[in-house]
């Protein structure tokens, strides 16, 4: 393979990497302005719903399965990310509330906020 396409291969991989790591580098913000949120798996494989902390890591909170409904009560300005296992990878969705009441739909590919 000649030297030129390796390192475009090679800096492709890095960017891709360091995009990834930028998008979901979020973490949640406190608030005092509270939240409910409905989290409804339209799709076919169980969801996995994490909340990122003020520090940027996931905390588990809940397997939602097909067909599925979690409630939660939350804060404005919180993310929520979620994972749903696929033969090529999770995938993964991230959300900050941006009101005070709202329904994740979560299906095989992505999510939409109503």
């Amino acid at each position: 393979m000649p030297t030129r396409l390796v390192r475009s291969l090679l800096a492709l991989g890095l960017l891709a990497l360091a995009g990834a790591s930028v998008a979901y580098a979020q973490r949640s913000a406190r608030s005092e302005d509270a939240s409910h949120v409905v989290f409804r798996n339209l799709g076919t494989r169980p969801v996995a719903v994490s909340w990122v902390d003020f520090e940027g890591r996931e905390v588990h909170y809940a397997i939602v399965p097909p067909d599925g409904v979690r409630h939660q009560d939350t804060f404005v300005g919180h993310v929520w990310r979620f994972r749903v296992e696929t033969q090529r990878g999770a995938q993964i969705g991230e959300w900050r509330v941006d009101r005070r009441a709202g329904t994740v739909q979560i299906g095989d590919g992505g999510f939409n906020v109503q």
